[in-house]
């Protein structure tokens, strides 16, 4: 029911840490649940609430193993009172053959803040055969500056696809 790629990527089933599915580093001053809200698909839409910490964000991910081709991430997103100095972006990765360093990026979205309604978002990137052998998808801050963020607010997500292109 929730197979596809990324797993789970309509967040209606239950956020559980393991090793096929989202993986999210619990910090202070982050509030991470699949919830329902106003306007998402489905039952339930990914939350995050930020209470002004400063560091950058970069705890919410999956770990995807995608064969050498072409593909197209796309998603909705609703920012709700989200303040940042650079925002959120989802970024996708190589991982090296220890699957413990991240190698070069494959690509990434644009960078979200602010305040809006539902909508699509979408970016394309590429697999080599010598990029990686797994994927790194990862929710994180758009660092400007010395490297800190006082970002408060929310944002959601919901219908994350990746497709073939």
């Amino acid at each position: 029911k929730y197979m596809g790629q990324p797993y789970n990527g309509g967040f209606e089933a239950p956020l559980t840490q393991s090793a096929f599915g989202w993986n999210f580093n619990k910090i202070s001053g982050v509030l991470v649940e699949a919830e329902h809200t106003f306007g998402n698909q489905g039952q339930r839409a990914l939350h995050f609430v930020f209470q002004g910490e400063n560091r950058p964000y970069k705890h919410f991910y999956q770990t995807l193993f995608l064969a050498p081709a072409r593909y197209r991430l796309t998603g909705t997103v609703r920012p709700d009172s989200l303040i940042s100095t650079g925002g959120l972006r989802w970024q996708i990765r190589g991982l090296t053959s220890s699957r413990e360093q991240f190698g070069e990026s494959l690509g990434k979205s644009e960078r979200f803040l602010g305040v809006g309604q539902w909508r699509r978002f979408n970016f394309e990137f590429e697999i080599l055969d010598s990029n990686c052998e797994a994927q790194d998808l990862r929710l994180e801050s758009e660092v400007k500056g010395r490297g800190n963020d006082n970002m408060s607010g929310e944002i959601w997500f919901d219908s994350i696809v990746i497709e073939r292109i």
